[in-house]
């Protein structure tokens, strides 16, 4: 089972959408990648599981200020975990973290999205990376609701 990333806040229901598993992205024709789970800005952000927090990311092209991570598992399955909208924190680069701890703090994203009635939220997708895989650029996205994060008392 997954950590819950923002500490037991629900999905995301807002104005803007919602931050559920393959929700539609309007006016867009893609389907969401991932769970947006509440948060406050600043608050902490968890490891949703042990592994090696490989990098830090930017969100969108050409933009710097939307910052991410990536957690390869520990087991080294090809199972990613990706978090947007958290500043990293720095020195756990390269190291291996554990189920649950702390790995950054999350940013405001309503800011990027002002008037759009969106509530802040740190974004959570799995994928799974292989070369065998006959996908989009070879990744495969899980619904985070299969590892048991993001359903009410599931945490």
């Amino acid at each position: 089972m997954l950590h819950h990333p923002t500490g037991g806040l629900m999905l995301r229901e807002d104005k803007a959408g919602s931050g559920a598993f393959k929700a539609p992205r309007l006016p867009h024709p893609r389907k969401h990648n991932g769970h947006d789970y509440r948060c406050t800005p600043g608050q902490w952000v968890f490891a949703p599981l042990s592994g090696i927090l490989t990098r830090g990311l930017y969100v969108y092209p050409r933009d710097f200020v939307w910052k991410g991570l990536e957690i390869a598992d520990e087991m080294h399955t090809g199972l990613v975990c990706k978090l947007f909208y958290v500043e990293v924190l720095d020195h756990k680069i390269g190291t291996m973290v554990v189920r649950g701890e702390k790995v950054g703090r999350a940013q405001d994203i309503t800011l990027k999205y002002p008037g759009q009635g969106m509530l802040p939220h740190v974004h959570m997708q799995i994928e799974v990376k292989a070369t065998h895989l006959y996908e989009k650029r070879n990744k495969l996205y899980i619904n985070p609701s299969c590892f048991g994060v993001g359903l009410p008392g599931a945490l």
